[in-house]
């Protein structure tokens, strides 16, 4: 039995709308899965790198990754103004080669001062191209920013756990130096192939980048908004992180690999819903999903801290993931609507989401100290908690999503779309195009 053109197209429309978003966002996805994999490569190289190669001590790489966390928030925001300038592909990959030059060059160094400012201009060159990805995502597609970033959240953590795996397995087995090294062949074969792809995609489909744009007016309490759940949120993930290790040897008594492989079925089942959270925040707005996702990972946190065995640690785990993988995309998009002329909104939004990553290690320590690893996990799930209410503190509806557009016409007004519906591409008018 046979399905019926409607059937059909309501079915095949979703496919070819995601494989054009793969088509056009290719170069992007490249450049974020070979920045967020280098860093994870460049991460584990540090801690044996730098205290026995550089003999910086034990707190050496507390340091460099000091350095390179100040380098992402000072530069980001110049990033996001240079953007539109110069143009952001050409930003991307030049971010992407200073990084690259960053990476090789620390991998030959020999003294620790040297190694210190080398790692500052390979975090430099990373904030330089972030805000560069964010503002062409902003051009590239209106109604399916989410759904992109979906895609790009997908690849990037990919990357993240091809990285640290195969870093932690080899680090111990080749010369610090090589893994440095490595690391910076591997941004170096991204920066590559992101050019290449850049230039095809270009060729293929005749467009160019839209034009800059005058977003749709947003009251300043929105933009507030965003950057308080930004912040909430960013400390509320960040304070994760330094305490892993701690409360798998106190409360579930286990080591860190044992741990990674209870963990394992949350990133199976963050990845399905990555494919689906993006298109959820085009369709129903980005705030609610935001709450929604920043509400389950409240929950998943809550259920770690809680557990007194492996089972319910893989079951808060796996509810983490699902919050996580729901509320990335529509934070992403959050973050791409308030793209302008200028370019300073998303880098802005950027720092301050840098800001909150480093001042969630601190708090995590803090509390880990006093009350164990369990209450700092308590903590951050409060965290989580305020940034899903903070997303929906009631404010105008325009505030965080795009304006309705007329049929035939973007959310931009005057720029003509791809077809007489929503559709996420944006021909170019006749100004010249700042990515040339």
């Amino acid at each position: 039995m046979g399905y019926g053109p409607a059937t059909n197209d309501i079915i095949a429309r979703p496919i070819r709308y995601a494989l054009r978003l793969v088509r056009i966002g290719s170069p992007l996805f490249v450049a974020a899965a070979a920045l967020d994999g280098s860093f994870a490569v460049f991460l584990i190289a540090m801690q044996a790198f730098l205290p026995d190669m550089m003999q910086g001590g034990s707190g050496s790489p507390g340091y460099a990754l000091g350095l390179y966390g100040v380098s992402r928030v000072l530069l980001q925001a110049p990033g996001g103004l240079l953007a539109r300038r110069v143009g952001e592909r050409r930003l991307i990959g030049v971010g992407m080669a200073l990084g690259v030059i960053g990476l090789l060059v620390l991998s030959q160094a020999h003294s620790l001062t040297i190694a210190y400012l080398l790692v500052f201009l390979y975090g430099g060159g990373t904030a330089l191209a972030w805000p560069a990805i964010y503002l062409r995502v902003s051009d590239l597609v209106q109604q399916g920013r989410g759904e992109l970033f979906g895609m790009l959240t997908l690849g990037a953590l990919s990357a993240t756990m091809v990285g640290l795996t195969t870093a932690a397995l080899v680090v111990d087995r080749i010369n610090e130096r090589a893994l440095v090294f490595g690391a910076g062949l591997t941004l170096a074969a991204g920066t590559v192939t992101f050019g290449i792809l850049s230039m095809r995609t270009r060729d293929s489909t005749g467009e160019r980048s839209a034009p800059l744009h005058d977003p749709v007016k947003r009251p300043r309490r929105s933009v507030a908004r965003l950057f308080v759940t930004l912040i909430l949120q960013g400390i509320g993930l960040s304070m994760l992180l330094p305490i892993l290790r701690q409360y798998a040897h106190d409360q579930l008594h286990l080591q860190m690999n044992e741990l990674i492989v209870f963990a394992l079925p949350a990133g199976f089942f963050g990845a399905l819903v990555f494919f689906v959270s993006g298109r959820v925040t085009d369709r129903l707005g980005r705030t609610i999903v935001v709450a929604c996702g920043s509400t389950v990972a409240a929950l998943g946190v809550t259920l770690i801290a809680m557990a007194g065995d492996i089972t319910l640690f893989a079951l808060g785990a796996i509810v983490l993931a699902v919050g996580f993988a729901m509320n990335s995309p529509a934070i992403g998009a959050w973050i791409t609507d308030f793209a302008d002329r200028a370019g300073g909104h998303v880098g802005l939004a950027l720092t301050v989401q840098g800001i909150s990553f480093a001042a969630g290690p601190a708090v995590a320590g803090g509390v880990a100290k006093s009350a164990g690893a369990p209450a700092a996990m308590q903590v951050a799930s409060i965290f989580w908690l305020l940034a899903g209410l903070s997303a929906i503190v009631p404010v105008k509806w325009m505030a965080t999503r795009p304006r309705a557009a007329s049929p035939g016409t973007s959310p931009n007004k005057g720029v003509p779309s791809l077809e007489p519906e929503s559709d996420p591409l944006i021909h170019t008018d006749s100004r010249p195009d700042p990515n040339q």
